[in-house]
């Protein structure tokens, strides 16, 4: 709370500030020591959340749609690059123009017409959208059609910030970064032109580079292991009399190369305070140089367990997560090592070796046991072909963590029993499965079990069960309610009660709960949302995690009652 102010102590903060006081002041009247250009900060963000969430479901929508002109697909695009562009430009302009909006959004309602408008705009985009429409049109009719639809983008997307958003708001945002909107647009059609050239340069010259230099660095680890190899240079195979594999242009490891830049250039942004540059920036050759020598090093273990009679686990489960095991381990070991490499550091960094320093990192309890379960998750996926037998993997490695870990959880406080918890449980329970409407591929959960024993099959089901209702719930709590939540309202996040809130701080919170789940993401935003309310409502993180454990107990129930195995 801001202490009180006298009448003109606000009027000389909001004159510095370059506002004027008669203008901002009268819909905050009989709020006695609150400025009003510090209450009007964060009273857009609620409308900035329900309009992105808004443009991510009708986006999903969209992206579901048969797209079949690839005009209409290049147009989509754009559009997209555009916003990111935008984005990125106009976040320092728009961040320091933030204390001075005009006018008070608490006494703004949502404008039902432009949101109708809003909702015809788009079912016109939709239609036209939509490939059994497409094939209605005669192709001298296409750029028309295509016209059309890009037009009803635009007025779709207009409308919807019309509807969140004061029309006074939206120009002065614009008057703010008029500039702006035409950089990034010359800069989403520049990535849209040179896409497809880059590609082709990449396939003709860097991916073929990237192939050629993959298959010898494999057939080099591979000779001495495997009697009679056979490799073929031309079709880039190479092959046993058991199994042979090709390496083409997605074996090359650019996708490993290009995840790993993205995390040292963020890990280099967010610590540059601590290291020296240009020198730190050796951690990007060599962090890329380790992760392509462990792309060679993947190829040739999927070799080697097809080899050996296991070639439906080298295909499924270690084809798919091997990599991310890689990147893993790569962004892992910069994390550890390079904060122990002094001439990395600053000077002042490096009066205080690492080694060194006494502090205990308060984030460890909240998320150990996450980051222990993703990875006995990517083991266990690894060594499966479709049935993830190895799943109990995840529990014991959460209970190590919790264990690990069992003096830090001393400082939550304690739970008292309320119906809150469990209503909201069953509500997103029943949420959950009102949002299944979708066909459901077969994961070999049903096969897998029908080829185990009884006792090994009513094993597997019990410690399946048992994390699903335990260490589930409360190693993802933890992560995204204990910390993320926190964290995002203050860098201290362990000085922040459990009651504390901010639509920012639930809502982000909430989207990576959802991410975390896949397709499922809509849903699980929304159950994350309850829970974090179950959360602040009775200021308690055991209350979150008890409501958790009732959607997830039932859940156990409807899976192992209708061997619904698909939500397994």
């Amino acid at each position: 709370m801001l202490p009180q102010q006298s009448h003109s102590e606000q009027r000389a903060e909001a004159s510095s500030a370059g506002l004027s006081f008669s203008t901002i002041s009268t819909p905050f009247r009989g709020l006695p020591g609150t400025l009003p250009e510090l209450r009007n900060t964060h009273r857009w963000w609620p409308r900035a959340i329900g309009f992105g969430l808004l443009l991510a479901i009708e986006y999903a929508i969209h992206h579901n749609l048969h797209v079949s002109e690839d005009l209409r697909y290049r147009i989509s695009q754009w559009c997209v690059g555009f916003i990111l562009s935008f984005f990125v430009l106009s976040f320092p302009t728009l961040k320091s123009r933030l204390h001075t909006i005009p006018g008070n959004l608490d006494v703004v309602p949502v404008f039902v017409r432009y949101l109708l408008f809003h909702v015809c705009a788009l079912t016109i985009f939709l239609a036209v959208a939509s490939a059994p429409a497409a094939k209605l049109f005669r192709p001298e009719y296409r750029l028309l059609i295509a016209i059309i639809w890009f037009c009803a983008g635009i007025c779709a997307l207009f409308f919807a910030g019309a509807a969140f958003f004061p029309m006074h708001l939206l120009r002065y945002v614009f008057r703010g970064t008029r500039a702006l909107w035409i950089y990034s647009a010359v800069i989403a059609w520049l990535a849209l032109v040179l896409e497809p050239m880059l590609w082709n340069v990449w396939n003709s010259s860097a991916g073929a580079f990237g192939v050629n230099l993959t298959f010898w660095l494999v057939g080099r680890i591979l000779h001495p292991l495997v009697p009679a190899l056979f490799t073929d240079w031309g079709r880039h195979i190479i092959a046993s009399d058991r199994f042979a594999v090709e390496i083409g242009s997605g074996c090359s490891g650019w996708e490993g190369l290009g995840l790993v830049s993205i995390f040292i250039l963020l890990f280099l942004w967010l610590s540059r305070r601590e290291y020296r540059f240009p020198t730190a920036l050796i951690l990007l050759p060599a962090a890329m140089a380790v992760t392509f020598a462990l792309n060679s090093v993947r190829i040739a273990a999927l070799f080697l367990i097809g080899h050996h009679g296991f070639p439906d686990i080298a295909i499924g489960g270690f084809h798919s997560m091997a990599g991310w095991i890689a990147f893993s381990g790569v962004a892992l070991g910069v994390s550890l090592v390079a904060p122990r490499v002094g001439w990395l550091r600053t000077a002042q960094a490096e009066n205080q070796p690492v080694s060194q320093q006494t502090f205990t990192n308060p984030a460890v309890p909240f998320l150990l046991p996450f980051a222990a379960t993703l990875a006995a998750g990517m083991m266990s996926i690894a060594a499966a072909s479709q049935f993830e037998w190895l799943y109990p993997l995840r529990f014991f490695a959460a209970i190590a963590a919790f264990w690990y870990c069992r003096r830090e959880y001393a400082s939550i406080p304690r739970w008292k029993p309320g119906w809150l918890p469990v209503l909201a449980g069953a509500i997103v329970f029943v949420v959950w499965i009102a949002f299944d409407h979708t066909s459901h591929a077969d994961n070999g959960t049903a096969a897998g079990l029908a080829g185990l024993p009884a006792s090994a099959r009513i094993t597997w089901l019990s410690l399946r069960a048992i994390a699903a209702i335990s260490t589930a719930p409360l190693a993802e709590e933890l992560a995204f309610r204990g910390f993320l939540l926190r964290r995002i309202i203050s860098p201290e996040f362990e000085l922040v009660g459990f009651g504390r809130w901010s639509y920012v701080a639930i809502g982000v919170s909430s989207l990576a709960f959802g991410l975390l789940h896949g397709d499922r993401w809509i849903v699980a935003t929304i159950a994350g949302v309850i829970y974090a309310i179950v959360m602040v409502r009775r200021r308690n993180l055991w209350d979150a995690v008890v409501a958790h454990a009732v959607t997830n107990t039932m859940l156990a129930a409807w899976v192992l009652v209708g061997h619904k195995w698909y939500y397994w």
